[in-house]
């Protein structure tokens, strides 16, 4: 296998421009890489609304690989491929994206818990039940807890209050969704992220309460730690994107 086949496999790419501008265009800001403008993978121009979106655009492509020539890596343009989900992906597989969050519904993390009175089934109830509240207040859709493992049957009114809810988000909404409702487990969580001002640090803790739990009793663990900072970047990454599309 040769060198470029190599790094291409591992979300490698080589840096091949020098430039980067921002440049406005048909109401918006497009990005520019030496005087071309950038399009995403399936050819789509990038093109945002909003100016701080496209400086943050900006400065993530002279960042990636430090100068001409250099390697960097796909997850170092966080932003790029949240824009991509937007405007290619959102259009193209709407339906396909809305049924695979709508199925957290029916698994969400939030909804069961420990099947014995401990500590962390107390925990439970008072930080998973605040968001079960709060998606009922928001949603009108009030889910059911059980303890232990076994898969319950959620109120339809519940699930098509979801669904509604789904179905009218934009493409932006989504793509938020899209990354934070399988990072966290819960699609009350990834609501959270979209609709609330919890930050992503305390939406993992909530969604890791049980790995939190374990190492409280046990010790640290680096494999929990490090894929709790795994998520929280991505957290931080869609609600970043988040807020800077509603900045002007």
């Amino acid at each position: 296998m040769s060198n470029n086949q190599q790094n291409t496999q591992s979300g490698m790419k080589k840096r091949f421009w020098k430039d980067v501008d921002v440049v406005p265009q048909d109401n918006g800001w497009v990005i520019h890489l030496d005087g071309r403008p950038l399009r995403l993978p399936g050819r789509t121009l990038l093109h945002v609304s909003a100016q701080p979106l496209a400086e943050a655009l900006a400065a993530e492509w002279r960042q990636a690989g430090k100068g001409p020539g250099e390697l960097f890596h796909v997850d170092e343009l966080p932003l790029t491929g949240l824009c991509g989900t937007m405007t290619e992906r959102v259009p193209a597989e709407r339906e396909g994206m809305t049924e695979a969050l709508l199925a957290y519904a029916h698994s969400d993390l939030l909804c069961y818990r420990a099947d014995n009175w401990s500590e962390l089934s107390r925990l439970q109830e008072e930080q998973w039940g605040r968001w079960l509240s709060w998606c009922a207040r928001t949603f009108g859709a009030s889910l059911q807890v059980t303890e232990g493992i076994m898969p319950i049957t959620q109120p339809p009114e519940a699930v098509k209050a979801l669904r509604d809810a789904l179905e009218s988000m934009t493409p932006a909404e989504l793509t938020v969704l899209a990354v934070a409702v399988p990072v966290l487990g819960s699609l009350v969580l990834g609501l959270a992220a979209l609709k609330s001002d919890e930050d992503a640090e305390a939406l993992v803790k909530c969604a890791m309460l049980d790995e939190q739990s374990q190492m409280e009793r046990w010790g640290a663990d680096i494999a929990i730690t490090d894929r709790m900072a795994a998520k929280v970047r991505d957290v931080a990454d869609v609600l970043r994107f988040r807020s800077l599309l509603c900045q002007k």
